[in-house]
């Protein structure tokens, strides 16, 4: 069983956001991926406010971002082959897209850098990141 198709090499070369927008250009859904994929912040953002966290520091949340689309994009394509000559479909793509690139979108409003370099950052109150994230996808 084929499990990765030809289209995913493409998503293999370049920056997070790069890989991010060829996905979004490849779907037709770019002017709505544009309102993550446009902020100046997001290619630069951290993905958490923690040096102990994951994806802490500057360009976590686009790579961290990436990381998820591209587990929803294999994960779409297991299951759809897995699904095939069943009654059963699994979701389609671009809804797994979008929400996996809207998901930590409002920690562009909850984390900080607290120096000119980006090395280190503040914020991220659960609560309020969670409902932005929401809020935006």
């Amino acid at each position: 069983m084929r499990i990765i198709d030809e289209r995913h090499k493409a998503y293999d070369v370049g920056s997070p956001v790069e890989k991010l927008r060829a996905m979004a250009f490849e779907m037709g859904i770019v002017k709505i991926a544009n309102v993550v994929l446009e902020d100046q912040r997001f290619p630069v953002w951290s993905g958490s406010s923690k040096p102990h966290q994951h994806h802490y520091g500057k360009c976590g949340l686009a790579q961290h971002t990436w990381e998820v689309c591209n587990l929803c994009y294999k994960n779409n394509i297991f299951f759809n082959t897995c699904a095939e000559g069943s009654k059963n479909k699994a979701v389609g793509f671009h809804p797994l897209y979008l929400a996996a690139l809207f998901h930590d979108a409002g920690k562009m409003w909850d984390y900080v850098p607290t120096n000119e370099a980006m090395t280190e950052w503040e914020g991220g109150h659960r609560l309020e990141q969670g409902f932005r994230s929401i809020c935006y996808s």
